[in-house]
């Protein structure tokens, strides 16, 4: 259509992968004699040593621009439905968001104050009035 702008989003980015998440790994120098076959050598490079163990986080961050609804599927975000969960969102209007899991009975709060939730086949909605940055918390009753 002529006059509007195209819809963009930027794709959350993840603080949960996985139980544990990795700080980035480091290198260091190698050397050793390799004494063959089919020929003794003497080896140097570098080895990389994996970062220390973080706790993993129930949480994500979004933006949006000019977008009036967006659904997220938890388990592939590696995120536990049944546990309180934030988000830092940002956006620039209002917008539905459907977060796609099995929710218990659950509250939600945008910073700091309630907003209604919706039980939905598969999930949960929440009409969201995002103009700017905003926290929202879900957690189980």
């Amino acid at each position: 259509m002529a006059g509007t702008s195209p819809r963009r989003i930027k794709l959350p980015r993840r603080t949960s992968l996985s139980p544990v998440w990795r700080k980035r790994s480091t290198t260091q120098a190698v050397q050793f004699a390799y004494p063959g076959p089919p020929f003794p050598a003497s080896a140097e490079g570098t080895d990389r040593i994996p970062g220390a163990s973080t706790p993993a986080k129930n949480s994500f961050e979004a933006t949006f621009s000019n977008l009036s609804a967006v659904a997220f599927q938890l388990d592939r975000m590696a995120l536990d439905p049944a546990q309180r969960l934030s988000a830092k969102l940002t956006g620039d209007g209002p917008m539905t968001i459907t977060l796609r899991g099995s929710f218990p009975p659950v509250d939600a709060m945008l910073d700091g104050s309630p907003v209604t939730v919706r039980q939905v086949a598969g999930g949960i909605e929440l009409d969201l009035a995002l103009t700017g940055q905003h926290n929202l918390v879900v957690r189980p009753l």
